[in-house]
């Protein structure tokens, strides 16, 4: 359950957070703890690389700071973003017997290469979002099931449709979990957008390398839902700790 101190692992009297707060591209109900920190890392086509920063500034609310730019890996000029990203959640609901884990949230860091012209990602940040967490444990380990909307903020393709995601991550054990999302992109598929009515369907494997580093393989948009790119492969490292610790 997404409360205070669920999955939580013990290490030298401080507890660091094993809820994931994200799937690949999607957010989930969960937050940093008080006092936890995280550096990441994403390696995405063309030498794309974006680092972030979070942190838990209580139990139930977490800050991310995200910076990068395609062509940062090769040769020939960096394509930087052209700001700072910022995902800012509050969970407003512990999940409970009864009912999910529910948190709100805003994010305006989208994935892949910015495109200028376009004033957008390759896929759209999130925008203003709400999503719901449930979790169950089966026999190969914690099963979390995810379900949200959001309304992204780039809009320059004049697609301001309200957007539904959903997705799950599957644990095995203490080794990792599988990671399934969609994300239906109905504020992506008009004339002038980069998306073409698909939806974007990702797929991949987190693993646990210790208890403060993950390591995570991501197969993207294996619909082929952007218009003329096939499907793309990512690399995504993150290690967590907590200040409390020091």
């Amino acid at each position: 359950m997404f409360s205070s101190n669920a999955f939580a692992r013990q290490d030298q009297d401080v507890q660091i957070s094993a809820i994931p707060r994200e799937l690949i591209d999607l957010p989930v109900a969960g937050t940093l703890g008080h006092g936890e920190y995280g550096l990441g890392l994403r390696i995405y086509p063309n030498g794309g690389v974006l680092s972030d920063l979070s942190v838990g500034v209580f139990n139930r609310l977490h800050a991310v700071l995200y910076y990068g730019g395609e062509n940062l890996i090769g040769q020939g000029d960096v394509n930087w973003n052209p700001r700072l990203g910022v995902d800012l959640r509050l969970r407003i609901i512990d999940e409970s017997f009864l009912f999910p884990g529910i948190a709100v949230g805003v994010n305006t860091q989208g994935y892949g290469g910015y495109i200028k012209a376009a004033d957008r990602y390759a896929v759209k940040s999130r925008g203003l979002y709400v999503v719901g967490s449930r979790n169950y444990t089966a026999i190969i380990g914690d099963v979390g099931i995810h379900i949200g909307a959001n309304a992204s903020m780039e809009r320059e393709d004049e697609d301001k449709d309200l957007n539904f995601f959903a997705g799950m991550n599957i644990g095995i054990k203490k080794f990792g979990e599988v990671l399934i999302e969609y994300d239906a992109a109905i504020n992506d598929n008009e004339d002038l957008s980069e998306g073409s009515d698909k939806g974007y369907f990702n797929a991949g494997f987190r693993f646990f390398v210790s208890n403060n580093f993950q390591l995570t393989f991501h197969f993207k948009d294996l619909f082929e839902n952007a218009k003329g790119k096939s499907y793309g492969r990512e690399i995504r490292i993150e290690y967590r700790d907590s200040f409390l610790r020091w």
